[in-house]
């Protein structure tokens, strides 16, 4: 028996309408690292929705800042800084969040530099991935600030 052409195009839909997406990740880890993290995430968005998530990710935030402005992501998770600043200029639109995740940054220094204080850093410069860079950057810098500690900025 033969299928009517409206049921053979219903059989067939889903395959015809499936889409190709690409799902950025902020580069807060090197590219392996979130690539091992997130190619499971694709996988089973893809399964599920029957469309294709492809992960991709920047060389570094600067590049990844530019990617969002030119829009060159379909999805991307992000920092919250990025979220408002994209939001501004692209319209990117937040549909979900990390559940109870607190974020920080951390401040390291060479164990054999002697230092055991954030107050002996002041007046130094440190390094900082990129201005931009949420909780490396925005949130350690605020706390240095809130604590009374001069320093220079160096983004590497």
């Amino acid at each position: 028996m033969k299928l009517p052409t409206i049921a053979t195009i219903a059989l067939f839909s889903a395959n015809v309408f499936a889409h190709s997406y690409t799902f950025s990740i902020v580069p807060q880890q090197s590219a392996s690292r979130l690539a091992e993290q997130w190619t499971p995430i694709m996988e089973m968005l893809s399964e599920k929705t029957g469309h294709t998530f492809v992960f991709t990710t920047a060389k570094n935030i600067p590049t990844f800042e530019e990617n969002l402005a030119s829009e060159v992501y379909d999805f991307a998770y992000m920092n919250p800084y990025h979220l408002v600043s994209s939001n501004r200029t692209v319209g990117y639109t937040p549909i979900a969040k990390a559940k109870g995740k607190q974020i920080k940054g951390i401040i390291v220094v060479k164990k054999s530099s002697g230092i055991q204080s954030l107050e002996q850093l002041n007046d130094t410069t440190l390094a900082f991935p990129a201005p931009a860079a949420f909780a490396a950057s925005i949130l350690t810098r605020a706390s240095l600030n809130a604590q009374g500690i001069a320093f220079e900025p160096n983004y590497v």
